[in-house]
């Protein structure tokens, strides 16, 4: 009778490693690409969040309230849409009950603001900048929320659009995700296409 042997030899572990390795390096792609799509899935939620919130604080506060962008970037900004709030500092002038508000931020993970409408492209090595640091002035018009629950949307070259569809992509990612805005009845909607962004 010959004797069983008790574990695995030293070669058997190697090639069981190798296996486990090789397998590995081939769904690792994978598994970029799906949390890249997440991290713009994630943007756009947020990004229709605040343009809830844009619209509720119009019709709370009765006056028209921006949404901006830095074409290229990330970077927002939500604020109410007088001159005092959007050109030089941009901090607002007095308000009457001092309940306005001005909102700044990134969106996560990278992901930029394209417009779909016009073919406007990102910004190639644009520097990653602190959002309360960049200038009211340079942030284009995007939306104009109504205190009437309505809102007014422009293109990337300041025109009025009833209908402005923005893209926001990755660099992990050749797919792109397209918000619809409808201007009068403040709707969004949202598409993946899997052409590079323009």
């Amino acid at each position: 009778m010959i004797p069983r042997r008790q574990a695995f030899t030293l070669l058997e572990l190697m090639l069981v490693m190798a296996l486990i390795v090789i397998l590995a390096s081939l769904a690792a792609p994978s598994f970029r690409a799906m949390y890249a799509e997440q991290s713009v899935q994630d943007a756009a939620d947020l990004i229709r969040a605040k343009w809830a919130q844009a619209r509720g604080r119009a019709a709370e506060d009765s006056i028209p309230y921006r949404f901006g962008v830095v074409w290229g970037t990330g970077i927002w900004r939500i604020a109410p849409d007088t001159d005092d709030y959007w050109t030089g500092s941009g901090e607002g002038g007095d308000t009457t009950n001092g309940t306005h508000i001005i909102l700044v931020g990134d969106l996560p993970g990278g992901i930029k603001f394209t417009s779909a409408d016009n073919g406007a492209s990102s910004v190639p090595g644009a520097a990653p900048r602190d959002p309360a640091s960049v200038p009211a002035s340079e942030f284009a018009r995007l939306i104009t929320f109504l205190p009437d629950g309505t809102a007014e949307g422009y293109l990337r070259d300041g025109s009025d659009a009833t209908e402005l569809t923005i893209a926001l992509h990755s660099d992990g990612t050749h797919s792109v995700l397209e918000l619809t805005f409808r201007a009068l009845t403040a709707t969004v909607t949202t598409r993946w296409t899997d052409a590079k962004p323009r």
